[in-house]
């Protein structure tokens, strides 16, 4: 058996057409035997419609970089949460000027609403501004020198400008280490392909592929395909490099 772990926008879905024969190239490969993940920092919500529209099979959904994960039958079987301790020490970021809105990461939804009694995976302030001002940096910062033993601060400043919290050591590759322990699949056996910075880890630490152009990401991806399902050709053909 052997596992393919894919991001969707911009990998599976890069344009219409490879997306269609992405999408008949998993069939067959599931049809082995194999599994197939599809990856994304989407949340369910936002993932299950692409699935369900488009017919997109798969045997996990791994949703908001590796912070949830949904099976087949779309019950959540692995999840990181953070502590509400957290949630107390945010109202500086939250009422300053800059920052539009605020969005709660739930395990099937994003909500600008604090559900109690729910267990949220992650918090992302959005800034909209043309750049991150220094003071809400400077507040970011102290609040993660005060808590990052066991929360990751993250700034995102491409195509918007976000603050990100999650906890500690939660990416990409976090559901696939549970997989690997839980399906009982050979570490060899696992691909992986992405695009962006946030498939780096799931690309570095297996057998891992891109899409596309990103420097980041070529200088850990074993090679560069066009479309997953070349990627999926060469895995069925036994000629695809492999990192071990």
């Amino acid at each position: 058996m052997k596992l393919l772990v894919s991001d969707y926008d911009g990998t599976l879905d890069n344009n219409y057409h490879n997306l269609l024969l992405n999408i008949d190239a998993i069939k067959e490969f599931m049809s082995k035997g194999n599994k197939f993940v599809l990856s994304s920092g989407r949340d369910f919500k936002g993932l299950k419609k692409v699935t369900d529209e488009y017919g997109i099979p798969y045997d996990y959904l791994s949703t908001v970089d590796g912070t949830f994960m949904f099976d087949k039958n779309d019950d959540l079987v692995y999840m990181h949460s953070i502590n509400s301790d957290i949630l107390k020490k945010i109202g500086n970021i939250k009422k300053s000027e800059f920052v539009d809105h605020v969005e709660y990461n739930y395990p099937r939804f994003r909500s600008h609403d604090l559900i109690e009694g729910e267990k949220i995976g992650g918090i992302t302030f959005f800034i909209e501004e043309e750049y991150i001002p220094r003071s809400v940096i400077n507040e970011f910062n102290k609040l993660k020198k005060e808590n990052n033993k066991y929360y990751e601060f993250l700034i995102y400043n491409t195509f918007k400008n976000l603050l990100v919290i999650r906890k500690k050591g939660i990416n990409k590759s976090t559901p696939i280490s549970y997989l690997r322990k839980n399906i009982d699949i050979d570490y060899d056996d696992i691909y992986t392909i992405g695009n962006d910075l946030n498939d780096f880890p799931m690309i570095r630490d297996y057998n891992g592929y891109m899409v596309g152009s990103r420097e980041e990401i070529e200088n850990v991806a074993i090679n560069r395909y066009n479309a997953v399902y070349e990627l999926v050709n060469d895995i069925e053909k036994q000629k695809v490099k492999r990192r071990w």
